[in-house]
């Protein structure tokens, strides 16, 4: 993957500001990232600040080195996403009540951890999570709450199956049967807009061989594609469209 040794590069630079549209986060780097998660302002709005929550988290889960998260804040789907990441290998320790420290597994090195993979009631999780283990080793089973076992997944099952991955479902919804493997870049245009599709289809494509293109019909949340670019992954956004 030609762009691992630029993350590593970035996360050594020292004082990067990651501004996301809703949030400051502020990193400082001495032998890993420290994220600085502050607060919402009164026109934000709480789903997105625990997507974004949740996207740093896998950032920090599949990153090379040492992560630190302060002043996140806990909630049913971002306590799913940290029990989904210790089930994969990732080491997380609880610092307090609102710090992490993750030792995070590297690209390609999150393992199945024989059993499936609870994602709680947490759509952001189950989907983001499936890009990413599209493009590791082993067969990997997420499933979830009753209510999140109604919601439907083909919107993610069928762009990860046109790059190359073994994706099945129950009747198009949870539990979610991935097998991952070697992907290729696709160019994929976005029957709903979704920002969560949109950042399941860029995540597999840090795996792909090729380009990977999303085209959105409308702009969504677009904090996966910043923070890949803040970690050195070579991102490219033009209005409508966002490449990996």
């Amino acid at each position: 993957i030609p762009f691992v040794p630029a993350i590593d590069q970035a996360l050594q630079r020292d004082g990067l500001r990651i501004l996301t549209g809703l949030h400051v986060h502020e990193t400082q780097f001495d032998g890993g990232a420290h994220i600085s998660h502050r607060h919402c302002r009164r026109t934000d709005s709480c789903e997105d600040a625990i997507d974004q929550l949740v996207r740093f988290r896998w950032r920090a889960g599949f990153a090379e080195g040492e992560t630190q998260v302060r002043g996140f804040g806990r909630s049913a789907d971002t306590e799913s996403t940290i029990a989904a990441v210790r089930a994969l290998g990732v080491t997380v320790e609880d610092e307090d009540v609102d710090s992490l420290r993750v030792a995070g597994a590297g690209l390609r090195g999150l393992r199945p951890p024989g059993a499936p993979i609870d994602c709680g009631n947490s759509g952001t999780t189950l989907r983001l999570l499936a890009g990413i283990l599209a493009g590791q080793e082993g067969r990997f089973e997420l499933t979830g709450d009753d209510s999140l076992r109604r919601r439907p997944v083909d919107r993610v099952a069928d762009p990860l199956a046109q790059m190359g991955a073994h994706v099945g479902s129950a009747d198009g919804t949870p539990p979610l049967d991935i097998v991952g493997g070697e992907l290729r870049g696709i160019r994929y245009e976005l029957p709903v807009a979704s920002a969560q599709v949109k950042s399941c289809v860029l995540l597999a494509g840090l795996y792909a061989h090729g380009r990977t293109t999303v085209l959105e019909p409308v702009p969504t949340r677009d904090h996966t594609e910043r923070m890949l670019a803040a970690a050195g992954a070579p991102v490219t956004r033009r209005p409508g469209r966002v490449s990996v």
